[in-house]
């Protein structure tokens, strides 16, 4: 007799993913869950376009099966109660799936992940398949890119806040430091949905400075596999937070991420791998910071 399949449907962020799957195998041995099968919910509309790397990411966990992608919109209770508030992480029967499992929004109140649902246990490192391809495409950007930094900027959503307290002028005046004074590559990173006027900038500004051929454009022109081999390999990792930023401590990278009062304090820290915190992982506000002080701790990261 075939084992039942449960249907877990859980958000779409990459972060979200990750913090999931942190608890993931605790998770369903407690629930006593032998052939779980994930599901990524949707928003409705453009945003049912924007999530494309969650399946993709989901597979590289060997210890759950990867569904389909679902629209659901994000108006139904228990994404409010556990995406967005701190009422819940685990739901039943929500959108034809069996389960609807999330911490984001116990960890965007500040809460740490460990002490969240503590009845299944926290591996900040659930291992993560590295398939054929990744490995040589992580092999071929060290050959072609040396020592590099990845850059995330993004202008739209809730990053506009972001670029109010500390301008694009800052963020590439930044990252021509890196540069100038270390060498380094500044790779620009995003998805297809990333590529804007803010990547446009950047480039402008480093043909005008003749820097053209420090900057290597790569938005809108990687798959996840490229991306993880790119953070993989990298010795920096700087940008604005996201799923993608939060891996890079994972990767145990050199990451500076610029965060905004959009998000209480704890979770600026809270995110990431905590071995991290005290080691290679950086969170400024760029309500605190100047260019000054950014520019400072990019360079100490750089040569750490």
């Amino acid at each position: 007799m075939d084992e039942k399949t449960t249907s877990i449907l859980v958000p779409s962020g990459i972060g979200d993913i990750f913090w999931i799957m942190a608890k993931m195998e605790s998770f369903l041995k407690e629930q006593n869950i032998s052939n779980p099968e994930i599901f990524i919910q949707q928003g409705n509309g453009a945003d049912g376009i924007m999530k494309q790397r969650a399946l993709p990411f989901i597979e590289k966990f060997s210890f759950v099966k990867a569904g389909g992608y679902l629209i659901t919109g994000n108006q139904f209770q228990a994404f409010k109660d556990g995406y967005l508030h701190d009422k819940a992480n685990l739901f039943y029967d929500i959108a034809g799936c069996d389960l609807f499992l999330t911490f984001n929004g116990s960890l965007r109140m500040g809460r740490e992940l460990a002490d969240v649902s503590p009845q299944w246990e926290t591996n900040w490192y659930p291992e993560m398949i590295r398939s054929d391809y990744q490995i040589q495409k992580g092999k071929e950007y060290s050959s072609n890119y040396g020592s590099y930094v990845v850059a995330y900027f993004v202008p739209h959503g809730m990053y506009q806040g972001w670029l109010v307290q500390f301008q694009k002028e800052k963020i590439y005046e930044s990252m021509k430091s890196i540069v100038r004074e270390t060498g380094k590559k500044i790779i620009l990173i995003g998805a297809t949905w990333d590529d804007t006027e803010l990547k446009d900038f950047f480039l402008q500004k480093a043909k005008q400075d003749n820097l053209q051929d420090s900057f290597i454009n790569l938005v809108g022109e990687t798959s996840l596999d490229d991306i993880l081999a790119l953070v993989e390999n990298c010795s920096l990792m700087y940008g604005f937070p996201s799923g993608v930023s939060f891996l890079a401590p994972y990767y145990k990278k050199q990451t500076l991420i610029l965060w905004n009062d959009y998000f209480c304090e704890d979770f600026h820290w809270n995110c990431v791998v905590p071995e991290s915190r005290t080691n290679w992982y950086h969170a400024l506000q760029t309500y605190k910071h100047d260019l000054r002080v950014v520019t400072k701790k990019l360079l100490e990261c750089c040569d750490a």
